[in-house]
């Protein structure tokens, strides 16, 4: 990601006041149950606590949609402290080197692998989604296999990759591709 990106990026964010009137919002509007989701939520780990408090503060429920990789020990434990119905961890693969070569991060398995296994130590429920494409589409069985037998995990989705670049379109699955990828779910 080039500096300008990232300024983008910056820019795009809301700021932790913004947050918290977005959260004193919803809380007026009666919402009782919100999916904290990104891009990767735990890039901004201080505006994202900063994020769940507010919506802690309006009894709002709370589902977080993450790749898992940057969640340590103390990150868990924090996490531990609210009101999280679901943890919705992304798995690209079961297998490391795939999931890695897919991902374009090395260590990206062995780190997603380990912040589910920090959730689950301090008891906050997980799901696994696996983003289905053509690179990885006939491993959906298999992995979900691997995430209830190895990581414990009974909940399992793989969702068809929606893609909004260019160049991603060719990882879209086809007609038969998405048929293939059902009949292993």
């Amino acid at each position: 990601r080039s500096a300008k990106d990232t300024q983008t990026a910056v820019r795009k964010s809301l700021s932790r006041t913004q947050l918290d009137v977005v959260a004193d919002v919803l809380g007026k509007a009666g919402v009782f149950y919100v999916t904290v989701t990104g891009g990767e939520p735990f890039l901004r780990t201080d505006e994202l606590f900063s994020f769940l408090d507010a919506l802690r503060k309006q009894n709002i429920r709370l589902m977080i949609n993450s790749n898992a990789t940057r969640i340590g020990g103390q990150e868990a434990e924090r996490l531990s402290a609210y009101p999280i119905e679901m943890f919705l961890a992304s798995l690209i693969s079961w297998d490391p080197a795939q999931h890695d070569r897919i991902a374009l991060a090395p260590t990206s398995h062995q780190r997603a692998v380990s912040g589910i296994r920090n959730l689950q130590k301090v008891g906050i429920p997980v799901a696994i989604n696996m983003v289905a494409t053509k690179l990885n589409y006939r491993e959906v069985y298999r992995t979900g296999l691997w995430v209830s037998e190895d990581l414990g995990v009974q909940n399992f989705s793989a969702t068809p990759i929606c893609p909004f670049l260019p160049e991603h379109r060719e990882l879209e699955l086809d007609k038969k591709e998405s048929s293939e990828t059902i009949a292993q779910l």
